[in-house]
């Protein structure tokens, strides 16, 4: 069997509950983006055999190819992002985060050396860390479904299930629903307090709550482009540097709570559903200066914060995607971003940065499986 999967990545405009008083925290607001993406080919044994690969090839690997050796069989590593600087970080991730899944999927299932092993995984596109945009849980989704799809038990496992296995969706509902589903999506969070799934403020990296369940999920806009700027400056927080925020910050003011719930009850969902995009650009730049977002803006890069205020300047909104340093731009047509897009050339070509002009994606992950 073949699986080919080209997922989406997500913006995720801001968390809502981080105080808790009403027993429950987090929910959340986001976006699916149609681009980057994060690509990857897995071919079990019966593949490589018609394709003439014997396991006698994987002996002398080249520096883009590495192997993990698992209890249900080998795995090889192929790294084909001609344009990624690093291909060592790009193996290092796809290989952890495999070993992670396999090792949980055999205790589950209790399985053992399976005869569709040996698999080559090969990345075609890369989705970079800790930039604002979801990459981790695109990248667990991606590797955990094809490798189910291979095995053939795909349907003994759901995606709220398959996430939490991956250890995501601990805080945000956004990123596993953008891969299902796509679109706009609101999560209602998780319950919260003595005994219940969270009894502390945590990101999800460090939560071992399930999956936030899915309020609504809206198609957005097509025929409005997202430009999306990141500049060359460090990654946004992770790890203990992201819990110790959660810790340092949290509870947020119940005000502030309020006046997030009330910008995306009666700003950002009337724009969306009405197609204005006036109306929704405002609730993005409204959002942005409170509550939590308010913190993971305040920890940015000066650049980050000058590119936003620019942004804000020069368009319908300007927003920062988690803990950044991803900034983000929604236009009515893809000359006007062009036209900015120009401008950020000139005025930030000392720093450097990476840029998009897409649309939103509203059908989720692509994926093909073919017998061979």
């Amino acid at each position: 069997m073949r699986v080919f999967i080209k997922t989406p990545c997500r913006l995720h405009f801001s968390l809502i509950d981080l105080n808790g008083s009403l027993n429950r925290v987090d929910g959340g607001v986001g976006l699916t983006l149609e681009k980057p993406n994060f690509t990857i080919e897995v071919l079990d044994r019966e593949s490589l055999t018609s394709r003439g690969v014997s396991e006698n090839a994987w002996n002398l690997l080249p520096d883009n190819q590495k192997i993990l050796e698992t209890s249900l069989g080998r795995v090889v590593f192929s790294v084909e992002c001609s344009d990624h600087p690093n291909i060592d970080d790009v193996l290092n991730v796809v290989i952890e985060l495999t070993q992670s899944f396999i090792h949980k999927l055999v205790d589950m299932f209790s399985l053992t050396k399976s005869e569709k092993f040996p698999l080559k995984i090969t990345i075609w596109d890369f989705l970079y860390a800790h930039m604002g945009l979801g990459s981790k849980t695109q990248m667990a989704l991606a590797i955990a479904t094809s490798i189910i799809k291979i095995l053939e038990i795909d349907m003994k496992i759901d995606i709220e299930t398959l996430t939490h296995m991956v250890g995501r969706g601990g805080t945000s509902g956004i990123g596993f629903r953008s891969f299902e589903n796509g679109g706009f999506i609101l999560d209602c969070g998780h319950r919260f307090g003595k005994d219940e799934e969270k009894q502390s403020f945590l990101p999800s990296s460090a939560s071992n709550a399930k999956p936030a369940r899915t309020i609504l999920r809206y198609e957005f806009p097509e025929d409005w482009f997202v430009l999306v700027v990141i500049l060359n400056v460090p990654a946004g927080a992770s790890n203990v540097e992201e819990v110790n925020i959660f810790q340092k910050h949290c509870p947020i003011p119940v005000e502030e709570v309020q006046q997030v719930s009330h910008h995306i009850l009666m700003q950002m969902l009337p724009g969306i559903i009405e197609k204005d995009i006036t109306t929704f650009g405002n609730s993005i730049n409204s959002i942005r200066k409170i509550g939590f977002k308010k913190i993971e803006v305040s920890l940015q890069h000066e650049k980050v914060k000058e590119l936003i205020q620019y942004l804000e300047n020069r368009s319908k909104c300007a927003g920062m995607s988690s803990f950044g340093p991803t900034v983000f731009s929604i236009f009515e047509s893809e000359e006007d971003a062009k036209k900015v897009l120009e401008e950020i050339t000139q005025n930030y070509s000392s720093i450097g940065f990476t840029s998009y002009i897409t649309n939103a994606n509203n059908h989720g992950a692509h994926m093909e499986t073919t017998p061979q």
